[in-house]
Parts: structure tokens; C-alpha cells; sequence
């Protein structure tokens, strides 16, 4: 089985990882790695370089953002939430 990490959330996300819009505070839903109660919330790797380094950080989805792709029929089920 996959070793589980324990991460804390200290501020208020604003990066979505579906879309490309940072700037402000919006309702934010966090992103799992799969459907049903075995899902975890989907960890982003540290990326970058020295000058525009991101350390490894928890992955979140504006509701909007999850709202749209959930309900269009062509990416149904590609987003996977909690109710």
C-alpha cells in the first residue's frame, strides 16, 4: 500500500489547478486522486527552479472550475470531489 503523508493547509488556496486565474479569493473545493472513500487529496510536486520554485502543496479546484467540467458531458467524472 501508498505510505500516507500528512500535509497542513496554512492559508486560504487560490491556485486552481484547472484553470490559469490566481488572483483573489473564490470558493475553493480540494482535488482527489480518485472516486469514493479510498480517495486522497491530490498532492502537486515541487516544480520550478530556484527563482520560481513551488514546494509540494495540495491540489485545489475553484468550484466553479469543478462545477463546469463535472456537469459537460464530454468530461464527466474527470473531477473527483466530495459532496
Amino acid at each position: 500500500g501508498k505510505t500516507r503523508e500528512f500535509m497542513t493547509q496554512m492559508e486560504r488556496p487560490k491556485e486552481c489547478v484547472l484553470c490559469n486565474h490566481h488572483e483573489g479569493f473564490h470558493a475553493m473545493h480540494p482535488l482527489y486522486d480518485s472516486h469514493g472513500p479510498e480517495g486522497r487529496h491530490y498532492v502537486l510536486p515541487q516544480t520550478g527552479d530556484l527563482a520560481h520554485r513551488k514546494e509540494k502543496r495540495l491540489a485545489w479546484v475553484h468550484t466553479l472550475c469543478a462545477s463546469f467540467l463535472g456537469d459537460y458531458f464530454q468530461t464527466r467524472g474527470c473531477v473527483c470531489g466530495c459532496d
